[in-house]
Parts: C-alpha cells; sequence; structure tokens
C-alpha cells in the first residue's frame, strides 16, 4: 500500500482541486493519503480528521500523528516547496505539475527547476507542460486532469438554485476562479452583442480584478462543492472564456471535464487541451463566441451529443487517473 504525503498547499474545503482529486482517489484505491492542510480562508481545528477510510486531513498539526508502515511519497504541486522538503518525511519526491512557470507563475521557473531535479517521477496535466519539462532528465508522464463523474453527472435536486432562479434564461455559465486568465474584454462585449443572453459567474474573485458590470452578467461567488452540479445542470452553455496566451495554451481545465459529464453543450476560446475535442463549441471573440453560443442553444436537446459528451467524461474519470499514477509508480520500482 502506497503512502502519499502532501505538505500545506491549499485548503482542502475552499476550492475543490486536482490535489483534493487525487488525494481521495489514491484513499478509495487503497492507498494511505495524507492531506496536510493550509486552512487559510475556512477557519478550522488544529488535529487529524479522518475524513474518508485512507483519508486523513491534517491541520496545523504533525504528520507523523498519522500511523504509517512506510515512509511516504512526497507529492508536491506548488514548486518553492523545493525549500521546505526536508521538513516533512519522505522516502520520495513526486512532482506534479499543473502550470507552466510563464506569465503569472515565472517566478517560479528557477524552483520548478529544483524541485523537478528533487523528484523522481514527474506528472504534467497537458501536453505542453510535459513538452516544457521534457528537457530537465526526469521521467515526464501526462496525467490530464479529471472529473468527479457520479457527482457532476448528475442533478441531485430538480429545484433551481435559490440565486439563479431569478436569471433569465438562456443561461451560459461559467464555473471556477474569477481570475486574470479569464478574457473580460470579450466577456464584456460578448455581454453587451448578446443582452438576451444571461451570462452566470460561479465562484470566487482572484485578486484586484474590476469584473465588468452590465445588466445581463451575473456573479453568483463560491458555492460549495456539494452543491455546485445543481448550478450547472440548470444552465444551458456551459463556457470556458479564456485569453488565449502561453501560461493557458498549458491548461488543462478542470471544469471542461466537470462540463462534459453534465452532458450540457460547451463553448470555448481555442484552448488547445479542449479544442482538441470534437463537439465542442472554439470561437475566439465576442462575436465568434456568441454565434458559438447560438449554435450550442439551437442544438442543446441533442440526445447523441448529450451522452457522447458524458461518455467522454465518464472515460476521464479522477480514479482512472490515479489508477494511471499508482501503475506509472510501481513501474519505476517505488
Amino acid at each position: 500500500m502506497l503512502t502519499f504525503l502532501y505538505p500545506p498547499t491549499i485548503d482542502w474545503f475552499y476550492l475543490y482541486q486536482r490535489p483534493q482529486q487525487l488525494f481521495a482517489a489514491f484513499a478509495r484505491l487503497g492507498c494511505k493519503a495524507i492531506f496536510c492542510n493550509y486552512p487559510h480562508y475556512i477557519p478550522q481545528d488544529s488535529g487529524v480528521q479522518l475524513l474518508a477510510p485512507g483519508l486523513f486531513l491534517v491541520n496545523r498539526a504533525d504528520p507523523n500523528l498519522v500511523p504509517r508502515d512506510e515512509e511516504p511519497l512526497l507529492w508536491i504541486t506548488y514548486p518553492p516547496h523545493v525549500r521546505t522538503l526536508d521538513r516533512y518525511p519522505h522516502r520520495a519526491v513526486l512532482f506534479d505539475a499543473v502550470d507552466e512557470p510563464t506569465e503569472e507563475f515565472s517566478h517560479w521557473q528557477a524552483s520548478a527547476a529544483e524541485i523537478v531535479d528533487r523528484s523522481v517521477l514527474v506528472f504534467a496535466s497537458s501536453g505542453k507542460i510535459v513538452e516544457y519539462y521534457a528537457g530537465f532528465g526526469r521521467p515526464v508522464y501526462l496525467v490530464p486532469n479529471g472529473v468527479d463523474y457520479e457527482h457532476f453527472s448528475q442533478n441531485k435536486t430538480a429545484a433551481v438554485p435559490f440565486d439563479l432562479r431569478r436569471i433569465p434564461r438562456p443561461r451560459v455559465c461559467y464555473s471556477g476562479a474569477l481570475a486574470q486568465w479569464v478574457d473580460w474584454e470579450m466577456v464584456a462585449d460578448a455581454a453587451r452583442q448578446a443582452p438576451k443572453i444571461s451570462f452566470v459567474f460561479v465562484g470566487p474573485s482572484l485578486g484586484a480584478l474590476k469584473l465588468p458590470a452590465a445588466p445581463n452578467l451575473y456573479y453568483l461567488g463560491i458555492k460549495p462543492y456539494a452543491v455546485l452540479p445543481s448550478y450547472l445542470h440548470h444552465c444551458d452553455v456551459l463556457m470556458i472564456p479564456f485569453r488565449i496566451s502561453s501560461m493557458t495554451r498549458a491548461c488543462n481545465p478542470i471544469k471542461f471535464w466537470e462540463y462534459l459529464a453534465t452532458g450540457i453543450p460547451i463553448v470555448s476560446t481555442s484552448l488547445p487541451e479542449v479544442a482538441a475535442f470534437e463537439g465542442v463549441g472554439i470561437a475566439d471573440g465576442a462575436a465568434e463566441f456568441i454565434e458559438a453560443i447560438q449554435a450550442a442553444l439551437a442544438t442543446g436537446q441533442d440526445q447523441a451529443a448529450k451522452a457522447q459528451r458524458m461518455k467522454l467524461a465518464r472515460q476521464n474519470d479522477w480514479q482512472q487517473r490515479a489508477r494511471t499514477i499508482i501503475s506509472l509508480i510501481r513501474q519505476h520500482g517505488l
């Protein structure tokens, strides 16, 4: 049984991301997964909490409090942690590269090179990130993001969420961080050019962003992971309006897989990791984006297309991703 240890990086309960999904999947597959929490946003008691069989949440406590039969594999996603590796018990370091160290992450370049040098294996969430690390002298494996298919494929409540109920249809929804990688200029132009379409944003605002305002732009804030599928299932199109840049070209958006699981049509800007799949509306610029939304609305009831989207999501569940990682670790004799 493998043991994984994740040093304090993100808050388990704030935004449910790749690290939480993988550690939950590792535990379901019989591994011991020790997630050292960074409770920055939500106050939490110190100590060790058993979240599920094999899945331990450590809040401001010594991870050695979790009993284990072997030294852990130290799972790193934040390159500057290279300076703190020796604080944690481990027999090997695994680097999970989820962002290319360019643009807003360019300050990671030196520490990214150092963490690769300290790692025995590198996993990368996109093809472009694989290419970035291919020349660093360590094995690099593509493990894209995935989806909790059972969670997102089902609308567990028929009721429309209260704050979505007041928003007229058609609703075009974005789920995730409201950050600078969203093309806010395009969003504002699209809202102005299509006043009868409601553009809905579900997620927290990151940084000092000035979000565009319009009568058909709705910002609903962050929602608990448990109810997020209800928001998606009560919208007509799901969107990924990212800027096209070096950093976003290396992005494999988790939301893409979560959107697929709902079966609802998707419109995205031309991100390589999204545009590679058939059946997704790809558009750049406000006029094209609106045209793609209109096309998605016109075909939204196509049950065959819906089934195909859901099938693709089912084939890319987090459980499959975790199995791939464990298999690669075993192949390297760890």
